[in-house]
This record gives C-alpha cells, sequence and structure tokens, in this order.
C-alpha cells in the first residue's frame, strides 16, 4: 500500500487525477493502485515496456500537463534498473511529480537512491533488511519524501530533540494522518503496525552497516554468474538490460522443466505468462547473498539432465 499512499499524496498536492503507471511496477503493486484509483476517482495509465524497462518514447508521448505523477519501479519486476532520472525528468516538464518505487530494498547498496535520481517520492518494500520471507509476510512499507511534501505524507513523522538536562530524546514532530481526529477527511486510514518488521530492519541495518554496499555486489555476483551458466546451457536472455539481482529466461516447456527440479529440491524462477501473457515460457530467476556458487553449480547440472 504504500506505492497507493504514495500516489494519493501526489494527487493531493497537485489538485490533478490523473497517473501514469509503468507496465513493469510489480502486478501486484498495480492491482492495489488499481483498487485505490477505483475508489478515489483517479484515472490510472498504464505506460508499455519496452525490453524490459519503461518505453521513454511512449511515455513523453502520453504524458500532458493534466497528470499529477508518473510512478516507476526500479529494479522493476523484470529485475531490469530503470532510468529514474529520464523519468523525473519527464514528468518534471510538465508539472508531475516522479514516484520511484522497489520491491529489493537491498539494490540500494548499489544503485543511486531515488533523491538522487531527481524521484519526488520513494516508496517500497524493506522486508530484505533482515525479515524473514515468512511466506509472503508480515512486510514493512518504506515510504519517503522531498522536504516541501513532507505535510501530506501519511503517517507519523518523529524528531530528535533534548531533553531540558540535555539528553537525545525523541518526539512526534508531526502528525499528518490524524485519522483519529479528521476520520474522513484524514490523509490516511491504513492502520496496520509494522514495529517489530521496522526494528528488525532498523537492527539489521546497525549490524550490516557500510557492508550493505558489499552484500549488494554478492547479489549482483551471484545473479550474473547465474545467468551466465544458463546462457552457457542455451537457454534464451530476454531483456538485454542491466540489472541487479533478477533477470528473465526463456526454456521452452518451461512448466515441465520447473516441475522436474522441484522434484530435485529446486524451485527455478516465477512464471510471467500469468501477469505477461507475451512472456510464455518464461521465467523471473533471482539469486541473492544466500545463494552460493554450489547452488548454481548443483542446478545446472540438474538442467543437464532434464
Amino acid at each position: 500500500t504504500a506505492l497507493a499512499e504514495a500516489v494519493l499524496m501526489a494527487v493531493r498536492t497537485t489538485r490533478k487525477n490523473n497517473v501514469l503507471c509503468s507496465a513493469a511496477i510489480h502486478p501486484h503493486y498495480r492491482q492495489v493502485l488499481a483498487t485505490y484509483a477505483w475508489a478515489s476517482d483517479i484515472s490510472l495509465q498504464i505506460v508499455p515496456y519496452k525490453n524490459g524497462a519503461t518505453d521513454y518514447t511512449e511515455l513523453s508521448h502520453i504524458i500532458n500537463d493534466t497528470v499529477a505523477c508518473v510512478v516507476v519501479q526500479s529494479p522493476n519486476f523484470f529485475g531490469v534498473i530503470e532510468d529514474i532520472e529520464k523519468v523525473a525528468h519527464i514528468a518534471h516538464e510538465h508539472k508531475a511529480l516522479c514516484i520511484a518505487t522497489f520491491t529489493e530494498a537491498m539494490s540500494l547498496g548499489l544503485l543511486k537512491s531515488p533523491g538522487e535520481c531527481g524521484a519526488d517520492i520513494a516508496c517500497g518494500e524493506g522486508q530484505s533488511f533482515g525479515n524473514y520471507p515468512a511466506n509472503g509476510g508480515p512486510l514493512l512499507g518504506i515510504l519517503a519524501c522531498k522536504k516541501e511534501f513532507m505535510r501530506t505524507i501519511p503517517g507519523r513523522l518523529i524528531g530528535k530533540t533534548v531533553d531540558e538536562d540535555g539528553r537525545e530524546c525523541y518526539v512526534m514532530t508531526l502528525q499528518t494522518r490524524e485519522q483519529h481526529i479528521r476520520r474522513e477527511r484524514a490523509t490516511s486510514n491504513i492502520c496496520t503496525n509494522e514495529g517489530l518488521c521496522a526494528l528488525r530492519a532498523t537492527i539489521y541495518l546497525g549490524l550490516v552497516g557500510n557492508r550493505l554496499v558489499e552484500l549488494a555486489r554478492t547479489n549482483h555476483m551471484a545473479a550474473s554468474y547465474c545467468l551466465e551458466q544458463l546462457v552457457n546451457l542455451g537457454y534464451e536472455r530476454v531483456f538485454d538490460a542491466s540489472f541487479f539481482n533478477e533477470f528473465v529466461i526463456k526454456i521452452n516447456n518451461a512448466k515441465d522443466v520447473q516441475n522436474k527440479l522441484m522434484d530435485n529440491g529446486f524451485a527455478l524462477g516465477i512464471p510471467l505468462e500469468t501477469y505477461y501473457p507475451e512472456l510464455s515460457d518464461c521465467l523471473l530467476v533471482t539469486a541473492t547473498e544466500c545463494t552460493t556458487k554450489d547452488d548454481i553449480d548443483t542446478l545446472v547440472k540438474l538442467l543437464q539432465t532434464i
């Protein structure tokens, strides 16, 4: 819901209700956003992708001054690294905001931050910071924005100060949501509490520190090695674009191959045809810091026998 809340922020700020959303954003994120848009009388238009990334040329053609924001994900659902700077430039030319979302926060160890790329609002998933996969949950959302949009952000902002004895302390500096006071006029009425997940993420980042760069590099190296080995087996790399730790390959009879691998304890990729009918027999493959060279080599040996 962080993405949906970011879009509502943009609509409130610009007083416009047309939103452009990249087709390369996670399908579940787009589904939630579509529900919010329907309930809030927001017009949501999908921008197609090209070679795994947002079609920037098409975006330039369809955007106009009635657009509140342009939404892009990087790395996107296909694992491709988007040109957020280009998207932000296109958006700002038409007085629209740029929202950058992510599903893999670990990528920020290597990539420029959304703010550095010109995004006005950044949001995404922080699960990979010390939280278990846990079959899809619980998760924690991350939402940040430029200072000028701070008063429209849903949530409570905590500030650091000192008490009368000079000791550091933290206070509630800004409470913009106010659903218990303003009710239907509140900026948000979501009442989830992901405090435990956020605490785990905070502890994880405190322990990892600057080694986050090393972990991010390990992710990319593992994925690069995995892709190289799969291509050497004759499988097709679908998108020739820069990626972080996910990529798309095409395997003939992908479903049968997946089932045979599953019998041997390997889950290879997510079938993309469910979300993108044009990508039949295409799998989204991920390798992380937990994926070892031995894991990949064993996978390759199994594939050679299929």
